[in-house]
């Protein structure tokens, strides 16, 4: 009974572990990024991911990072070498009027591209000012949200 209870700790410790996720968004100087069968250069490329797509990370192995690659319907999982990702902050969208803009660049004078509702969830690329450059989950639209705007997860 012992060896049981001690194994169900170990199993349900282990399970939270390896189902934790990070995000990272692509980086490499192609625009395009490799995703590969095994963490080794000569590993046979699954896929591919594109620069800045925010990127699911399962795992840390040596150099490399196992991740999870949405490609539409069809999800790959595969190898990326760590100097391909950058890792990005998870903020969920907080405004007092129930949404907020999302802008063309850092101004609140700038073209309006898209509105997020309270609750949505955006990665930030970068930072300008009081201005981050964010995107959404699987999504094609990037733009500027006011760090007021923002809070972090």
């Amino acid at each position: 009974m012992k060896k049981m209870f001690l194994f169900l700790i170990l199993f349900f410790t282990l399970s939270t572990v390896l189902t934790a996720d990070w995000y990272y968004i692509g980086s490499s100087s192609s625009g395009i990024i490799n995703v590969r069968e095994f963490p080794n250069n000569q590993s046979r490329v699954v896929t591919t991911a594109r620069n800045n797509q925010i990127i699911r990370v399962i795992h840390k192995q040596g150099n490399w990072y196992k991740v999870n690659i949405e490609a539409g319907d069809i999800g790959y999982l595969g190898y990326i070498h760590n100097s391909m990702l950058k890792k990005v902050t998870e903020f969920s969208i907080y405004s007092k009027e129930g949404y907020t803009n999302v802008r063309s660049k850092p101004s609140s004078s700038s073209k309006v591209i898209a509105r997020l509702e309270n609750g949505e969830e955006v990665f930030a690329i970068n930072k300008t000012g009081d201005w981050y450059y964010v995107t959404l989950w699987d999504s094609d639209i990037y733009g500027y949200v006011h760090q007021s705007q923002l809070q972090r997860n």
